[in-house]
């Protein structure tokens, strides 16, 4: 982990707490790398928790959609917990919201993500109802 970055694993979730921006040039390609190293180390899911960033720039919100792709991939699921006020807005916005599923807290998207099943995830056997829970498409 870089600077005090932390990673904390939950039966098979990662959960990473960013400590500081994601803009060009810093924290914009970490993300990724954190992703990647996750998935060599068998994680099922990736959580990235919010409550310590505060400033994401275009660089950071692709390197945020790389992330995803990365992740989905390999069906290890991505996802966003405890996200600041603002950047709920800008995902609204630009419409973000229905591919990056966001949680209102940590706990929940571990437990959310802990009761998928990855042996038949794919990208499109999901849907997101309103908060943001998994629900198989029929």
């Amino acid at each position: 982990m870089y600077g005090d970055d932390t990673a904390t694993d939950f039966d098979g979730i990662r959960v990473i707490a960013r400590r500081g921006p994601i803009t060009i040039g810093s924290g914009d390609q970490i993300i990724r790398e954190y992703c990647v190293a996750a998935i060599n180390d068998g994680m099922r899911g990736v959580v990235l928790d919010f409550s310590n960033i505060l400033t994401v720039d275009s660089s950071g919100w692709g390197e945020l959609g790389g992330s995803l792709t990365t992740c989905l991939h390999r069906n290890v699921m991505f996802a966003f917990a405890c996200i600041h006020p603002k950047f709920e807005e800008l995902l609204e916005i630009t419409n973000f919201r229905t591919i990056f599923p966001v949680f209102p807290d940590v706990e929940t998207a571990v437990r959310t993500l802990g009761a998928i099943d990855f042996a038949t995830y794919t990208m499109r056997s999901h849907e997101w109802t309103d908060d943001r829970r998994v629900s198989a498409k029929t």
